[in-house]
């Protein structure tokens, strides 16, 4: 029997980021014109408070970079039920990103007999990353 509930926090890069619905990140496609939209992108819009109204929003996991469903299952959980996924505007402060998760888990333990959550922060590694050695 699950005790505790599991937050998983995906690492720097692994939340897609979208404005107006529309995912900018990760990209579609690699072409120099992509790339320059996407660093354009990733450049403008960071929140600098927890309200501050930003059209770059956090929408869901970078895709196929876990396979959560088999991972929380083995461990016991349920997804949506005692298990959550929190993905984050990974290019905001911290401070902001903590105060945001805060108020997911209150969220989340409200109206339960929970008293905390288990959280489990991943660092990925991103295949396509440049190897600057030269």
């Amino acid at each position: 029997m699950i005790e505790r509930p599991l937050v998983f926090i995906p690492g720097i890069y692994c939340s897609t980021l979208a404005i107006n619905d529309n995912t900018f990140w990760p990209p579609s496609k690699f072409s120099s014109s992509t790339v320059r939209d996407v660093l354009d992108k990733l450049g403008t819009n960071i929140p600098t408070a927890v309200c501050e109204g930003v059209p770059v929003v956090a929408k869901d996991l970078f895709p196929s970079a876990y396979d959560l469903k088999s991972m929380s299952s083995s461990w016991g959980y349920t997804p949506d039920s005692n298990f959550w996924t929190f993905p984050y505007d990974w290019r905001q402060s911290n401070e902001i990103s903590g105060k945001i998760l805060t108020e997911f888990i209150k969220e989340k333990i409200q109206d339960t007999n929970w008293d905390g959550f288990l959280t489990y922060i991943k660092a990925l590694y991103i295949p396509f990353q440049c190897n600057c050695r030269d």
